[in-house]
């Protein structure tokens, strides 16, 4: 799946790449109606895929939209807690997943989400592999400016509690302002009731806030024309 050479996401900056990554980040939140969403899921039925395969796909069209990349490698995390015996142990299990993706850019949504799902499948057989020995394994050209093996990242997660009740203590959640971008783009999404809700993170040093707010916006347009004109071919698709 990773052999040869890896593809490094050219993603359109405003700013030329510091020679070191510096991680300060912003956000910008997102909002699917649900609508939306329950049409991509009826996409995604007909195609044998889930809904995280088809916002999958679709933030990989965007990707594929805006640097002309048909060849992607974006991240995305698991929890890593696949065996029984691993639920209940405190600690952090999450391990980064690179799932390298080729479109077809003549083809419609349908198809190209099936490859994606038939790929994500081939992935999540190995995700215990950890993401650490993937890397001396695959001994890729290190520059301190690039994370190994992806720039961008996917992640969909199922809708947060904002309160956690303990013996004696009461928990919620609170939202730091401080935002640590580990890579150039990341697209942080979690299901909220019918719709999806979540946020473009973007690293400070590559993109202004407006450059963002405008890839939000063709996100959104995008995924409504996936579902209004999903057999036309992905690079007609509107933004």
């Amino acid at each position: 799946h990773l052999q040869g050479p890896l593809p490094v996401t050219r993603f359109p900056a405003d700013f030329q790449r510091p020679p070191v990554q510096n991680n300060e980040g912003r956000l910008h939140e997102i909002a699917i109606d649900a609508e939306t969403i329950a049409r991509l899921r009826g996409l995604a039925g007909g195609a044998g895929a889930t809904l995280f395969a088809a916002l999958f796909t679709a933030f990989n069209v965007l990707v594929y939209r805006y640097t002309d990349q048909a060849d992607l490698v974006i991240g995305t995390p698991v929890a890593n807690r696949s065996h029984r015996e691993t639920e209940d142990l405190v600690g952090l299990f999450v391990n980064p997943l690179p799932v390298r993706a080729h479109l077809r850019s003549t083809a419609g949504f349908p198809d190209n989400l099936k490859r994606v799902q038939e790929t994500l499948w081939g992935v999540l057989d190995h995700q215990d592999l950890p993401f650490e020995r993937l890397v001396e394994e695959l001994r890729p050209e290190r520059d301190p400016s690039l994370h190994p093996l992806f720039q961008l990242k996917f992640q969909l997660d199922a809708e947060p509690k904002q309160k956690i009740g303990l013996p004696g203590l009461e928990l919620r959640r609170i939202h730091s302002r401080d935002v640590v971008a580990k890579l150039d783009l990341s697209l942080n999404l979690y299901e909220a009731g019918d719709g999806v809700k979540g946020a473009f993170e973007f690293d400070t040093a590559l993109f202004k806030q407006e450059t963002v707010q405008a890839l939000a916006k063709h996100f959104l347009a995008l995924l409504q024309a996936i579902v209004e004109n999903p057999d036309l071919p992905i690079a007609g698709l509107a933004l």
